[in-house]
């Protein structure tokens, strides 16, 4: 069996583990009837946790593709083929997406959960999707060997930007891909572009500062490069069409690991006791920066949601651990996955021939960090 590459989150890891052994029963690896080797043997044979390769198994049981014996062990179903679907579903990734040392937090929670909705839709509709590692390719010999590789598949979906020479490769044969893509995006006949609401999300915010009033508001950006990137000036620039925002509310904190100690340099001179008393809110775009805002206000002996309120826009698993609870605008990147999957399936069983285009709604979740 081959070893799934770069992922280790617990919740995902069962479904992978799933995929990855009706792979092999579909490419005849395994075949009907055949045995399994042991939880533990799988385990140590491919550095799986033993508790994830149980959870995978129940998973195949509770699908029909396996059957298991008590005192036997368990044995691939006779009648496996008729369960498992022709659909087999590729996602292409380079490194970067799936390394936390090169992913900023905010952009590896967001792929996680995108690729648990994936994997869940896939799974309740008996289609599969491999998680399949490729480099950026630097030549066309290359591009055309992974298109090869893809084309074997009935469709791919993508995430942002990434790997453009092959995605550009397969459109233009016509192949079925889905994308989330990493900016705001126009329609496209070429293919399914699955996103959240960028819009829905700033007016969310805007909408929650007018409903409690709030007047002195601080803005606090900033990326690995030190200066406002396009995204976060056009998300000042949505925030001043609705409200005063002037230069003096905006604050850059850079969080590149580069940068490591500028960040703490930057948030000792930024936030300051008078920084509190001067500001009702702290809107925090810049994600990799809120639990340091956190420890730094309670190193001043300040509390979020009493002395000073705070606010983010971020995914859930940013901020879950955080005490108080922290209010944020959060993207549904588990239903986005949920939606790239479908529309692609879609397209591949013909029940629908257009392109999909679809902007999700982000969820504010109120928090005990702000007014109630």
């Amino acid at each position: 069996m081959q070893v799934l590459s770069g992922q280790n989150n617990r919740e995902l890891l069962p479904e992978l583990i799933k995929e990855q052994i009706l792979s092999d029963i579909d490419s005849g690896k395994l075949n009907p009837g055949d045995r399994l080797p042991g939880d533990r043997a799988l385990a140590k044979a491919n550095g799986w946790g033993r508790g994830s390769v149980i959870e995978a198994l129940k998973l195949l049981e509770q699908g029909k593709y396996v059957e298991r014996l008590p005192g036997r062990g368990t044995f691939v179903a006779e009648d496996v083929h008729k369960t498992i679907s022709n659909i087999r579903l590729v996602l292409p990734f380079p490194e970067p997406m799936i390394s936390r040392k090169i992913m900023n937090a905010e952009n590896f929670s967001a792929s996680m959960t995108l690729f648990q909705g994936m994997v869940s839709y896939a799974g309740k509709h008996n289609a599969q999707v491999l998680f399949q590692h490729f480099k950026d390719a630097e030549s066309s010999l290359e591009v055309q060997r992974q298109f090869e590789f893809v084309k074997e598949f009935d469709g791919a979906v993508f995430i942002g930007h990434e790997l453009k020479s092959l995605r550009t490769k397969l459109i233009a044969g016509h192949f079925p891909v889905g994308r989330v893509p990493s900016t705001n995006a126009a329609p496209s006949e070429l293919e399914h572009l699955i996103s959240g609401s960028y819009g829905l999300g700033i007016k969310k915010i805007v909408d929650y500062l007018k409903s409690r009033n709030y007047k002195k508001i601080a803005i606090v950006t900033g990326d690995k490069n030190l200066t406002y990137s396009d995204i976060e000036s056009s998300k000042i620039k949505i925030l001043r069409e609705h409200m005063y925002i002037g230069d003096e509310h905006i604050f850059n904190i850079p969080t590149n690991e580069k940068y490591k100690d500028l960040t703490v340099k930057a948030l000792e001179k930024t936030i300051t006791k008078k920084f509190c008393e001067n500001f009702e809110i702290i809107i925090c775009f810049n994600t990799e920066a809120i639990s340091r805002i956190y420890r730094r206000l309670f190193d001043l002996r300040l509390i979020p949601g009493v002395d000073i309120d705070l606010m983010a826009k971020c995914s859930a698993r940013i901020v879950e651990n955080m005490i108080p609870s922290v209010t944020h605008v959060e993207v549904p990147n588990f239903a986005i996955g949920e939606q790239l999957c479908k529309s692609v399936i879609d397209e591949i069983k013909g029940t629908n021939n257009n392109k999909t285009f679809m902007e999700l709604e982000p969820e504010l979740i109120i928090g005990e960090s702000s007014r109630s």
